[in-house]
């Protein structure tokens, strides 16, 4: 409106007016007609709707569309003139209009170019914050404000959910004290209803004052027109959260525009996968370490390549007798481990031909030279690129050479039974026969293999079953006994 007209208008409300095109009259008409609009006699104009209390008064009219290809995207309009409105005055007024367009479109264009700076400039500020900070608090507290600060909105909220997919960390800039509400709703695990009825397909999610979504939104308690986007935060394969912007209603938001706000939210939802997969990783790695130094097995990692040995634990250092510092760098070669240079060949060979070796025993030495035993397995890893050997070791010598003595000894005592004269005869506490010499089959007369299958109240002629699992339970080394024993055959001899 020209100042002379606000100096006439005597309308108390200044609040904006949106007309009905079916409804109104002269403004309407003029989008009705699509074509300029003269009325010199407005009293006598039949579809006349009146005009708000206060208003200047109407004698003539005219009104003028602006087209911007087939669209109508502005109205034009002069009153009251002196004389009456004539086909040089539309023409004139046209021309007037097209170049008023023009300077606007040119001052939408220069404002479009300064908020895609400034969202680019908000996108390499993101940028370098996710790549530094591994805090997911700070990276959306620090994203909030700075979207406020380049971008230039006028309020941000970043809120990130659980599996459960409730709130579990937010943040804000621009809203301060009218946020308290929402944070309390946040609390307690309440998302807003504009979140709750985005759909997951959707990259934008268009917000405004009428939206019945956010009816009951605390920051929609503000009297000031504004229009908010929501973007959700999410990957290929995980959904992080929400991201609201909020700007003023005549900021308009292009698909250019839309598309590079979409990559600030898939920037700001990477950088919350990589400190997950982060932390993931560091604690994958704290579990491996903990078991490795912990097991009672000797563990070592070392390349395939040369065998050079990249990290061991104590109970490697321990069995081997080699300190970590002595191990780490060198191999198991030049510290002269292996006891055999073909089994060291047979594992590399066997892994290569992507093989496990698992469960051998092998011979090693240790540092002062003696030979020991480890049952070992081997498996091929890769470390940062590098083939790697992680090797697991169990030292068995002692296992083994008690198996030896073992062994050895009951050779000796089967020797020294068969050749007594005497019939000698081992049962076990149920009275079986665990062991018995030649001379004790032939006096019962059983083969070897057939002895063993019996029991010792099988040929106990005297004593019943009762009575001799009762005197196996309290027989001493040196208590003696005289009995009589029942032959394969059924002759009874005297025993003692």
């Amino acid at each position: 409106c020209s100042q002379s007209v606000m100096q006439e208008c005597m309308m108390t409300d200044a609040a904006p007016v949106h007309f009905s095109i079916a409804a109104d009259g002269l403004w309407a008409e003029v989008l009705r007609q699509r074509q300029p609009l003269i009325v010199n006699d407005y009293a006598g104009f039949a579809v006349k709707r009146g005009y708000p209390e206060g208003h200047v008064g109407i004698q003539r009219f005219l009104g003028v569309p602006i087209f911007n290809g087939d669209r109508i995207v502005a109205i034009g309009a002069v009153a009251n003139k002196e004389t009456p409105y004539d086909e040089w005055d539309i023409q004139a007024f046209t021309t007037y209009l097209h170049e008023m367009w023009n300077l606007v479109e040119q001052s939408r264009r220069q404002e479009h170019i300064v908020n895609l700076s400034r969202i680019l400039s908000s996108i390499r500020n993101i940028n370098q914050l996710i790549v530094r900070e591994k805090d997911p608090q700070e990276v959306i507290s620090q994203a909030c404000r700075m979207l406020v600060d380049t971008r230039g909105s006028s309020g941000a909220i970043i809120i990130l959910t659980g599996p459960d997919g409730k709130p579990k960390q937010y943040a804000q800039a621009g809203f301060e004290e009218s946020f308290t509400s929402l944070a309390g709703q946040l609390q307690q695990g309440k998302l807003p209803p504009c979140c709750l009825e985005t759909s997951e397909a959707a990259s934008v999610h268009r917000l405004t004052e009428k939206s019945e979504a956010c009816a009951a939104c605390p920051l929609m308690l503000s009297d000031k027109h504004f229009q908010s986007l929501l973007l959700p935060l999410r990957t290929d394969t995980e959904m992080y959260g929400y991201l609201i912007t909020s700007s003023e209603a005549s900021i308009e938001h292009d698909e250019e525009e839309l598309g590079l706000l979409e990559e600030i939210a898939g920037d700001i939802a990477f950088g919350l996968y990589s400190i997950e997969q982060e932390r993931l990783r560091k604690e994958s790695e704290e579990k491996f370490a903990t078991a490795f130094q912990s097991s009672p097995d000797a563990i070592s990692i070392a390349k395939l390549k040369n065998g050079e040995y990249l990290a061991v634990n104590d109970a490697y250092s321990r069995i081997s007798g080699f300190t970590r510092e002595e191990l780490l760098g060198s191999d198991a070669t030049h510290l002269n481990i292996w006891d055999s240079e073909e089994q060291q060949q047979e594992i590399i060979e066997t892994l290569q031909k992507g093989k496990k070796f698992s469960g051998r025993e092998l011979v090693f030495r240790t540092k002062s030279g003696e030979r020991r035993i480890w049952l070992t397995s081997n498996e091929f890893i890769t470390l940062e690129g590098e083939p790697c050997v992680l090797s697991v070791h169990t030292d068995i010598t002692e296992r083994r050479k008690a198996e030896a003595d073992a062994a050895a000894e009951a050779e000796r005592r089967h020797i020294l039974m068969d050749r007594s004269g005497d019939g000698i005869v081992i049962l076990d506490g149920d009275g079986k026969v665990t062991e018995a010499n030649t001379r004790f089959c032939e006096m019962l007369g059983y083969t070897p293999e057939e002895i063993k299958e019996l029991h010792v109240w099988d040929w106990e002629y005297e004593y019943s079953r009762e009575q001799l699992l009762a005197l196996l339970s309290e027989l001493h080394s040196e208590d003696h006994i005289e009995s009589q024993h029942c032959r394969k055959d059924g002759t009874v001899y005297d025993v003692e």
